[in-house]
C-alpha cells in the first residue's frame, strides 16, 4: 500500500477517534491511526493535531500526564513495533541529576503527545504529602465518637449515596470498590474479606480488612446500595470500566461527605477551594483503625497495619522487604490526629450498679391558710409538688441572702453520752421535746416571713386569681427576641487585629479567645442578617469560612449547641430555615470568600468586647 493510500485511512480513523466521547477510546483508535505509518511526516499529520487538542482540553500539566497514562497513550504505543529512522527516533537518556547517560529508541508520536522530561521533573516535584506532615501544617484533631455517630446514622440512610459515604467512611475503601468492584463478606470475628481492589491491574488480591462499624451491618449496606435504582443503572451501562462509575458517582458522593461530615472532618489541603472528600474519609479511616487495634504498637508496626488495611501492602504476594516501598503511599494517609481512643462500634452501656435510692428526710412543718392558698397557686405556676416549691423558695432565698443563710454554726461532735437513770431519761426526753417545739415554732416563723418576702418579689402577672387566670379573647402576640447573651471577653477588651493575630499580632490559641472569636463572628453574621436581604445562615461552616485562621470544627460546634436557643430564635426572624443547608443558596461564586466580603467588615467594627 503506498504512502499516501495509507495516510487516507489513518485520517478516517483519527476523524472517527475526534468523534469518541470516551479518552480511553479516543486513545485507542488514535493508536490504530499512526500503527501503520512508517513515514516522519505522515505520523506527524496525525500525532500533531491530537497534541494540541490534548494541551488544549487539559492546560494543567499535572493533570495531562495522568490522563495521558489512564487513558493508555503509553500503554498502546508500547505495543507498536518500533523501526528507526521510520516510525521511531533516538532521544537521550539521563539520570535523576539530569545528565545524559545513553539513548533510547520512541516512537515518533511522543515528540508531540507526550510531556518534556522538564515537564516530568516539575510534575513528580510536588511536596503536598510532605507539607501535610511537617509540624507547621496545622492538624486538625478526630474525635471518633462524632466520627462514628456520622457514619452509623448515614449506613441506614435511604439516599444511595449517603450509604456509599458511610462504607467508605467505615472501611476505607475506594467509591468504586463499595458501588462496583469490591465483593465483602464476613470472615473470622468481626472483621471483612474483601476482593475486587481498583488499582491493582491485572490482580485480585484477597484482603482482611478491620471495618469501623460492624460487619455484618456493612455487608447488608453493601447490598442495599447495589439494588438502588440510580446504582443499578450505572453499573448495568458502565459494566468493566472504573473511570466511567467514577464520572457518574464520584460528585454525588463528595456532595454526600461534605453534607456530613464537615463538622467532624477538616480538609487535608490549606486553601478556599479545599473541601472535605472520599479520600479524606480513607486518611481518616486509617488512622482511627490504627489507634483502635494497635494503640500500643511502634510507628513501625503501626504504618505497616495501615498499609495492609489500605491495601497497599498485600500478604498473598508473598512480600519482602522490597515491597515495603509502598509504605510511602501509605504515609501519605497518615496526616490525620486521633482525639482520644477509638471504641468497637456499638459502645456497649455499662450495666448500673443497682444501688437503692435515698430518700431525703422530711419534716411537717405547720403553714397558715392564706399562706398555703398561695403556696398552692405557686405549685400550679410551676408544675410541680408542695415540697419541691418550698425547697425552691428556700434556694432562692439563700441566693439572695447568703449572709443570713447559715447563722447558726455546725455543732461540734459530742462524746458518746453516759448510760442515764431512767429517772434521769424521762426528764432529759421532755427538755428535748420542749425545745424541738420551740424550733418548730422558730422554723413556722422565719417560712411565714420568707413567703412573704417571695410574695413581694413574684411580679403580679404571677399572682392572679384562679378567676383572673381564665383564658382571654386577646389574639396572640409574637413571642419577643430572645435576650442577646454577653459577648465573650479573651481576657480583655481587644480589638480585632489582637483577636485574629492579624498584622504584628501574635495569635492566642486559648480556649477563651476561641470563644471570643466564635461569639465575635456569629455576632457580625446577625447584624448583617439585620441590615441586608440576603441573608446567612450560622452554622459551623460559615463561621470557619468567616475566619482568617484556623479553628477546630468541634469547638465550634460544641459553642453552636450551648446557645442553640438564641441562634434558632435569630433564624425564625429572619425566615432561614435548615440552617444546615441554607447557605448554599449563595454559590455563585467560592462561599468562603463570598461571606467574607459580606460580614468581614462588620467583624471589624465589633472592636467593644466587655
Amino acid at each position: 500500500m503506498s504512502p499516501d493510500a495509507s495516510l487516507a485511512i489513518a485520517r478516517q480513523t483519527y476523524a472517527a477517534a475526534q468523534q469518541c466521547r470516551s479518552l480511553k477510546a479516543r486513545a485507542r483508535l488514535f493508536v490504530e491511526a499512526i500503527a501503520p505509518l512508517m513515514d516522519f511526516d505522515a505520523i506527524d499529520a496525525i500525532a500533531q493535531p491530537e497534541g494540541q487538542w490534548l494541551r488544549q482540553t487539559y492546560p494543567n500539566i499535572d493533570t495531562l500526564g495522568t490522563k495521558l497514562s489512564s487513558a493508555g497513550y503509553y500503554k498502546n504505543l508500547r505495543t507498536l513495533l518500533l523501526s528507526a529512522g521510520k516510525n521511531a527516533e533516538l532521544v537521550d537518556r539521563h539520570d535523576a541529576t539530569g545528565q545524559t547517560i545513553g539513548t533510547k529508541l520512541q516512537h515518533r508520536a511522543l515528540r508531540w503527545i507526550g510531556l518534556t522530561p522538564e515537564e516530568w521533573d516539575r510534575r513528580n516535584g510536588t511536596t503536598r504529602v510532605l507539607d501535610r506532615l511537617t509540624p507547621q501544617h496545622h492538624k486538625y484533631p478526630i474525635d471518633p465518637l462524632q466520627y462514628l455517630t456520622v457514619a452509623d446514622r448515614l449506613l441506614d440512610a435511604t439516599r444511595w449515596s449517603e450509604i456509599a459515604a458511610a462504607l467508605v467512611a467505615a472501611t476505607g475503601r475506594r467509591p468504586v470498590e463499595v458501588i462496583a468492584r469490591g465483593q465483602f463478606k464476613v470472615s473470622r470475628g468481626d472483621r471483612l474479606q474483601f476482593i475486587g481492589q481498583a488499582k491493582k491491574r491485572g490482580q485480585t488480591p484477597r484482603l482482611t480488612i478491620a471495618p469501623l462499624l460492624p460487619a455484618e451491618r456493612v455487608v447488608a449496606a453493601v447490598e442495599r446500595l447495589r439494588a438502588a435504582p440510580t446504582v443499578a443503572k450505572v453499573l448495568a451501562e458502565c459494566g468493566d470500566d472504573n473511570g466511567a462509575v467514577d464520572r457518574r458517582c464520584n460528585a454525588s458522593i463528595n456532595r454526600a461527605v461534605r453534607n456530613h461530615f464537615s463538622e467532624v472532618l477538616a480538609p487535608r489541603q490549606a486553601g478556599p477551594r479545599s473541601r472535605v472528600n472520599c479520600q479524606g474519609l480513607r486518611a481518616a479511616y486509617a488512622v482511627l483503625v490504627v489507634q483502635r487495634d494497635c494503640p500500643e504498637a511502634s510507628p513501625g508496626e503501626a504504618m505497616l497495619y495501615a498499609a495492609r488495611q489500605l491495601g497497599h501492602f498485600v500478604e498473598e504476594e508473598t512480600p519482602s522487604d522490597r515491597d515495603l516501598l509502598h509504605l510511602l503511599t501509605t504515609l501519605g494517609y497518615t496526616d490525620y490526629q486521633v482525639a482520644g481512643p477509638v471504641p468497637h462500634w456499638p459502645i456497649a452501656a455499662a450495666e448500673p450498679r443497682a444501688i437503692a435510692p435515698q430518700e431525703p428526710a422530711t419534716v411537717q412543718v405547720a403553714i397558715a391558710a392564706a399562706d398555703h392558698s398561695w403556696l398552692r397557686r405557686q405549685c400550679e405556676i410551676w408544675q410541680c409538688e408542695e415540697s419541691a416549691a418550698i425547697a425552691r423558695l428556700v434556694a432562692f432565698y439563700q441566693t439572695h441572702h447568703p449572709a443570713e443563710a447559715d447563722l447558726e454554726p455546725k455543732p461540734e461532735p459530742k462524746p458518746e453520752p453516759e448510760p442515764m437513770a431512767p429517772a434521769a431519761a424521762t426528764t432529759a426526753l421532755a427538755e428535748q421535746v420542749a425545745h424541738n417545739a420551740a424550733a418548730i415554732a422558730a422554723l413556722t416563723q422565719q417560712l411565714t416571713d420568707l413567703q412573704r418576702a417571695i410574695a413581694a418579689l413574684v411580679p403580679a402577672a404571677d399572682r392572679v386569681t384562679p378567676e383572673a387566670s381564665a383564658p382571654k379573647s386577646a389574639p396572640p402576640t409574637a413571642a419577643p427576641p430572645k435576650a442577646s447573651p454577653a459577648p465573650i471577653a479573651a481576657d480583655r477588651p481587644q480589638d480585632h487585629r489582637q483577636l485574629f493575630g492579624l498584622g504584628d499580632h501574635k495569635l492566642s490559641r486559648t480556649h477563651a479567645a476561641s470563644q471570643a472569636r466564635i461569639d465575635r463572628c456569629v455576632r457580625a453574621i446577625m447584624a448583617w442578617n439585620d441590615q441586608s436581604d440576603r441573608k446567612w445562615a450560622i452554622n459551623g461552616r460559615a463561621i470557619r469560612d468567616l475566619m482568617p485562621c484556623t479553628i477546630a470544627p468541634s469547638l465550634v460546634s460544641q459553642w453552636l449547641r450551648d446557645r442553640a436557643d438564641w441562634i434558632d430564635d435569630h433564624h425564625r426572624r429572619h425566615g432561614i430555615d435548615q440552617p444546615t443547608y441554607y447557605n448554599r443558596t449563595h454559590r455563585k461564586q467560592g462561599l468562603a470568600a463570598q461571606i467574607r466580603a459580606d460580614v468581614w467588615p462588620l467583624v471589624e467594627t465589633l472592636d467593644n468586647l466587655t
